[in-house]
């Protein structure tokens, strides 16, 4: 049954004798080791992502409802992954589109999701409308929507980076995913800018509902989902309708809103603060799956050659050029491919084959480079920040250059010196490939 909640007045009286919660912000447990990242450390990603994992937390879940924005969409993915909550669940809007497909089509020059973006990608980037004749103001629009779309490409990118550590489920409508939400035990909250909406804060909570939730140490439910509307109306009638409550971030300046992704931040963050203890403690076997997935996805990212890539581009060029011929006969039954397009077609079933091969004997390489750590799993890193050496800013000569005398030498501006030998963590992963290899020779001989 959905809760009941009714406006409150500050010389409203209730039972405050359940809600005895430490108000401090949310900090994530400390390392008993204490470990840092620095250069020369070992299984430095390994460390970085069991740390990660030990502050996880899957008690509070984003839901996005029917935003068109894709700058929008890629920040809160980014602020989500970053804040530490695992589950983003997503509403298509009403132009319905897949999200994820839609992060991985603006992204079409990254071959085997290495995780880097080609140098080239924005030079297929251009506006094939524009009249190489144009005048001076179609020119200029041309060189808007080119660079428009380079920062579109940017945005995806790093979404699609954030998005690797995130689980992500799409719902074509709010009823399916309110249906979802029941039936995982969530208590729905719907982010509403109208006055019948609880204020986010402590006193705002305990003064809304008449007793706690169950979480010891915090006023919010265990297992919650707030949701974050679309753009120009906020939540839908049927989820504001479905809720067991309103929520809104209390603002204190003539604007009476923020945008959609800003909002998100300030939501997320304002509620792991009230929850100082959310963090952590997801289900074991659920965290030794990520475990597994994410260890042999970094592994497979380093492994891979330069060479390997290069392969691996042309035979998706072979199979993009088959498909298109494909496409062609299906468009028009009538047409006859020439030979040389036969031969196209038989080049990508091939070349398809030998992706896929190669696929997954790199996944099957990186998986036994990691073996070792699925069951014993490195010490963490205490602390997420990087060490100044890798804090690099990733710009143009061109950039540097400009602002040499601004910048000086702050640690993103340039590759600092260091001390000491840095680890390579590319060759850590073929390093006990190798090993291993040589170790199964040993044992056939």
């Amino acid at each position: 049954h959905r809760r009941r909640f009714s406006n409150y007045q500050d010389g409203d009286k209730k039972d405050d004798s359940n809600f005895e919660v430490d108000e401090s912000p949310s900090t994530p447990p400390a390392s008993d080791e204490g470990i840092m990242d620095r250069p020369d450390l070992s299984l430095r990603l390994l460390r970085k992502a069991e740390c990660c994992l030990r502050w996880r937390t899957d008690k509070i879940l984003c839901v996005v409802e029917r935003i068109c924005d894709d700058h929008n969409y890629s920040a809160i993915l980014r602020t989500v992954e970053a804040l530490g909550v695992q589950h983003l669940w997503i509403i298509a809007p009403p132009t319905s589109f897949n999200t994820m497909n839609s992060l991985e089509g603006n992204l079409d020059g990254d071959v085997l999701n290495d995780g880097v973006a080609d140098d080239n990608d924005d030079k297929d980037c251009e506006d094939n409308t524009a009249d190489k004749n144009s005048t001076s103001k179609s020119y200029l629009r041309r060189l808007s929507n080119e660079s428009d779309l380079s920062a579109s490409r940017s945005h995806f990118l790093y979404a699609r980076r954030a998005a690797e550590w995130l689980t992500i489920r799409e719902f074509q409508s709010t009823a399916e995913c309110l249906d979802a939400l029941r039936l995982d035990g969530r208590t729905v909250w719907a982010t509403d800018l109208s006055q019948q909406a609880v204020p986010l804060t402590r006193d705002g909570i305990k003064a809304a509902f008449s007793s706690s939730y169950d979480t010891p140490g915090s006023v919010l439910p265990s297992r919650l989902a707030v949701v974050m509307g679309s753009e120009s109306v906020g939540c839908s009638e049927a989820m504001l309708s479905a809720a067991d409550a309103r929520v809104y971030l209390p603002l204190c300046g003539m604007a009476d809103s923020l945008n959609v992704s800003v909002a998100s931040a300030l939501v997320l963050q304002r509620l792991l603060d009230l929850s100082p203890n959310c963090r952590g403690g997801m289900d074991a076997s659920f965290v030794k799956k990520l475990r597994e997935e994410w260890y042999v996805k970094m592994a497979t990212k380093r492994i891979i050659t330069r060479k390997d890539k290069r392969v691996n581009a042309r035979l998706v060029a072979l199979s993009m050029a088959g498909e298109a011929i494909r496409k062609k006969c299906a468009k028009d039954p009538n047409y006859l491919p020439y030979q040389e397009e036969l031969d196209k077609i038989q080049r990508c079933d091939e070349a398809t084959v030998e992706l896929v091969r190669r696929q997954n004997e790199l996944v099957r390489k990186a998986r036994e480079s990691v073996a070792e750590f699925l069951e014993n799993p490195v010490d963490p890193l205490g602390d997420m920040r990087r060490p100044d050496a890798h804090r690099i800013s990733f710009c143009g000569k061109n950039t540097r250059r400009t602002n040499k005398d601004l910048w000086g030498n702050i640690a993103t501006s340039k590759q600092l010196d260091t001390a000491v030998e840095p680890v390579s963590v590319s060759e850590e992963f073929r390093s006990r490939i190798a090993s291993k290899t040589k170790q199964e020779e040993g044992e056939d001989s």
